[in-house]
Formats: structure tokens, C-alpha cells, sequence
């Protein structure tokens, strides 16, 4: 179920109508350019995991070629990781979020309840309070999207498939009309063992 906070117009039986993403670099052709928090480059990724093959777009080790494009999250045993960006809306907007990603083979999460309550504890920024205080379930990645003007916005939940090699897909229609001005988008994952690729992020507006 969706989560609201702060007193926010809600867009009511309104079709969703596909836009120019808001995002910069939201294929990450251009590395992790715009992008702030754990995600890594394929090319940086490479380097720092040089020892599995110097090439990694002509391997065919199935962890080396699926960090071969996109941003890479090395996820960590002790905390949560996440990846975000502030953009500029500039008109009242339904705001949706779309991610693909692939989970390399034989990762893990938490299965720790106390990893996953109070998660503005666990999922800080710099010089921003962010959300209304609140749990997920054990084994679930969330989004938000975020107005850094004035306190409110949505998050969503989602399980990924971990036994799954192809290539996944969620959408929030995040059904929230937003103000125009400062807006930040995050994903975060919570500790565990492997590798999460995202291939694309997008934020769309009607």
C-alpha cells in the first residue's frame, strides 16, 4: 500500500500520459554523472574489480558481463546503500517512477527485521531530513520521490525476484500531484550480499 505524507493535492482517475524524462543521464551512458550516493560506473567498477577480467564487455562470466553497462550497487553487509538525484519540476505534475534492474546470481538480503524499521535512520542525507518515518517489509527495496522545497512526498515498496536472471522492471505511478521546484529522487536496497545493476531510472510527468 502507498504511503502519503504532508498535505499534498492527490490526482484522482487522471490517465498516465508518458513524458520526457526529468532525470539526467537516467541510462547512465555518461557513468554515474548526476548521480549521488553508492552506485558505481562500469568503468570504475572494472577497475576496482580488475582481477575478475580486464575486459569485461567481451567476457563471458555472467557477474563480469552483467557489470558491463548500467550503475552498479555493490551491496553492504552493514548498512543500507542507495542512489538519488535532485531535479526541477516546473509545473504541478504526477510524478511516475520507473527502474529496470538486474540482481546477480546468489545475492542475499537481510532477513532482519531491524533493518528494515524506522528506515530514516538507516537512509540519511547530508543537510536534508527526509520522509515521514516508516517500516518496510524484510527483503524489500523502496523508492521515493521527494519535494525539498516543502516537506512531503511517496515512497513505495517492492520486492525484486532474486532467483530470477532477467532483466526487471517496477513502476510507481506515485499518484501525488507535486508542486513545482526542488524535488529529489532516491532508491535505496537494504544490506546484504551481491550486486543490484540498474540499466535505467526515469521520472515522468504528465
Amino acid at each position: 500500500m502507498k504511503t502519503f505524507f504532508c498535505t499534498l493535492i492527490i490526482l484522482a482517475s487522471t490517465p498516465l500520459l508518458r513524458a520526457d524524462n526529468l532525470l539526467q543521464n537516467g541510462d547512465f551512458s555518461d557513468g554515474r554523472a548526476h548521480w549521488q550516493g553508492d552506485g558505481k560506473s562500469a568503468a570504475d567498477y572494472a577497475q576496482d574489480n580488475s582481477s575478475a577480467n580486464s575486459d569485461p564487455l567481451s567476457s563471458t562470466s555472467d557477474t563480469v558481463s552483467l557489470t558491463s553497462k548500467g550503475l552498479i550497487i555493490q551491496l553492504k553487509e552493514s548498512r543500507w546503500t542507495k542512489v538519488s538525484q535532485d531535479f526541477t519540476g516546473d509545473k504541478s505534475a504526477h510524478y511516475v517512477f520507473n527502474m529496470t534492474y538486474k540482481i546477480a546470481p546468489g545475492t542475499t538480503l537481510s532477513d532482519k527485521a531491524e533493518d528494515y524499521k524506522d528506515i530514516p535512520d538507516h537512509v540519511r542525507f547530508e543537510g536534508y531530513e527526509p520522509w515521514h518515518r516508516f517500516d518496510i517489509e524484510v527483503g524489500k527495496f523502496f523508492d521515493t520521490v521527494d519535494s525539498l522545497d516543502q516537506f512531503g512526498g511517496f515512497y513505495e515498496k517492492f520486492a525484486p525476484n532474486l532467483g530470477s536472471n532477467d532483466i526487471q522492471t517496477f513502476t510507481d505511478p506515485g499518484p501525488t500531484v507535486f508542486p513545482p521546484g526542488h524535488n529529489m529522487v532516491t532508491v535505496a536496497f537494504p544490506p546484504g550480499k551481491g550486486i543490484v545493476v540498474i540499466l535505467s531510472i526515469s521520472v515522468t510527468s504528465n
